[in-house]
């Protein structure tokens, strides 16, 4: 556990603003908070949760922990909480060893998270080692709620929630968390094919930890069968996130591993129809050869009247991701100022 300092709570100063968010820049101040620790040495994923008392949790992917990054352990999960004015903390288990366990033959990488009144709940997705390209396949998701995360993280009390064993191949919460109408909305994604699917509880059974029995939208209605669910929209990403605008929902993601635009859909609710993929910023990371660029996604929490968004930049070539330092430490881009809801 370190402390580094932390400029993300810089909020801006407030302009004339756009109805949606648009012409997104590189935000390389607030990436360098990322990069002053003497033992993290970068992680992916960068799932963010506002807490109480305005205190925002970073949830990290497969994290590079000890002296250097050639000399560093790999844990499968980290995470960094920032306080008010004070340095970001990254956290992780001793050893080094992941903060997240997830048991035999399988580790978690980070989805969501929501402060449901004063307890946490985060969506975690569950990997395991797979013979394809990428070694690894997403098998599901768990669900854990922490009931006292006003806490230190190493004295969080953490119970797994019971999630439903046949989700007809859609993992629950790897996108945003939303709570709206009464409900806890789960921006989800089919593990296959990539498409957004919507998820609910009602917010009171949410609330209480039973997430046993969600429901799926069908385009129509609300089904308790996920081979019913239909597709929000098409071709997302298992790793993508909404956020509310004036007139509805945008929601980000990239384009696709072998395409990695950083894309965005609007719609005038969550239920659709959404638009088409509009291409908001092209990583220039993208141009160099063996580079892998995704887990775009936004962080509306963050940036006062803009609107930021990470995205992860790794290697296919192992040594390089060691020795290189412009790879792997959470990348963040920002919109002009633009309406946000009141």
């Amino acid at each position: 556990m370190k402390l580094v300092s932390f400029a993300l709570a810089l909020l801006l100063a407030l302009s004339a603003c756009a109805e949606l968010p648009r012409d997104f820049e590189a935000w390389p101040q607030a990436q360098q908070a990322f990069r002053q620790d003497a033992l993290w040495h970068g992680g992916d994923g960068a799932a963010s949760v506002r807490l109480a008392q305005g205190r925002e949790l970073w949830l990290f992917g497969d994290s590079f922990i000890g002296a250097s990054r050639p000399q560093a352990e790999v844990v499968r999960n980290s995470l960094g909480l920032q306080r008010g004015d004070a340095p970001l903390e990254f956290c992780w288990q001793p050893g080094p060893k992941a903060f997240f366990g997830g048991g035999a033959g399988a580790w978690l990488w980070p989805g969501s998270g929501l402060m449901l009144d004063k307890w946490l709940l985060i969506f975690m997705l569950e990997v395991q080692p797979a013979e394809n390209e990428l070694g690894f396949r997403v098998g599901g998701a768990r669900a854990i709620m922490i009931t006292n995360p006003a806490a230190a993280p190493q004295d969080w009390r953490q119970y797994r929630l019971r999630l439903p064993q046949d989700t007809a191949g859609i993992v629950l919460g790897s996108g945003s968390l939303v709570v709206q109408d009464g409900y806890l909305f789960a921006l989800s994604a089919e593990r296959d094919s990539r498409a957004a699917h919507l998820v609910r509880w009602p917010l009171e059974q949410a609330k209480r930890g039973d997430l046993r029995k969600p429901q799926y939208y069908d385009g129509s209605s609300w089904q308790f069968n996920p081979a019913r669910s239909r597709p929000i929209f098409a071709d997302a990403q298992i790793e993508y996130g909404v956020a509310r605008t004036r007139r509805g929902w945008v929601a980000i993601h990239t384009r696709a591993l072998d395409d990695p635009a950083i894309v965005m859909r609007t719609s005038p609710s969550l239920l659709g129809p959404w638009s088409e993929p509009q291409v908001i910023y092209q990583p220039p990371e993208a141009r160099v050869a063996g580079n892998l660029v995704y887990a775009a996604k936004p962080h509306p929490e963050l940036g006062g009247r803009r609107l930021v968004v990470s995205y992860a930049v790794n290697a296919s070539d192992f040594e390089r991701l060691l020795n290189d330092a412009s790879l792997y430490y959470p990348l963040l881009i920002r919109s002009r100022p633009y309406r946000k809801p009141r």
